[in-house]
């Protein structure tokens, strides 16, 4: 019994530390489902848009923290990040912060999103929601820059646009409706 269980244990281990084979494809295929690496994130320009889009006017000074620690949390994940404005095919990324106070029928809540687009069109955005927290403290900023920035740096949408030359997929239209 116990020789039956330490082979169970055994063969479960085994299986939890099997690695991929050296030998898989290294074509499109295979890193189509990978994150973009440093040298492919760093390949277009990245601006962050100069104001941060706030519901209240209390938060502008918390966005310009949150603004300048993503800039170095970009830069830390492989994005190239410039102060000019982007050129045509650069990335431009938007921040906003939504925060509603607590009231007698609803809870605080807290919402940062960081957009990125290309030449208006949408590449991928991430957000970061807190209910009954208010912004974080300013040792803890960029804490939440480096989880957006990360968020970015290992999307799909963003591998895929930077891997495609920054064509994105089109949603389906729906066909005309024909009239009665």
């Amino acid at each position: 019994m116990l020789r039956t269980r330490l082979a169970a244990v055994f063969a479960l281990s085994a299986l939890s530390c099997t690695h991929a084979s050296p030998l898989a494809p290294v074509g499109e295929a295979a890193r189509a489902g990978r994150p973009a690496s440093h040298a492919e994130l760093a390949e277009r320009a990245l601006a962050l848009e100069q104001n941060v889009l706030v519901n209240n006017p209390v938060l502008a000074e918390r966005g310009a923290e949150l603004r300048a620690a993503l800039a170095d949390a970009l830069s830390l994940e492989g994005f190239r990040v410039v102060s000019l404005a982007p050129g045509k095919r650069d990335l431009l990324a938007s921040i906003s912060i939504d925060y509603t106070a607590w009231t007698s029928v609803s809870p605080a809540s807290l919402y940062v999103s960081v957009a990125l687009t290309s030449d208006g069109t949408l590449v991928d955005q991430t957000g970061h929601q807190k209910v009954n927290e208010a912004f974080p403290e300013k040792e803890h900023v960029g804490e939440l820059a480096r989880a957006l920035a990360h968020a970015l740096a290992i999307s799909p949408r963003t591998a895929q646009f930077l891997r495609t030359g920054g064509s994105m997929p089109v949603a389906p239209q729906l066909p005309p409706e024909q009239p009665r």
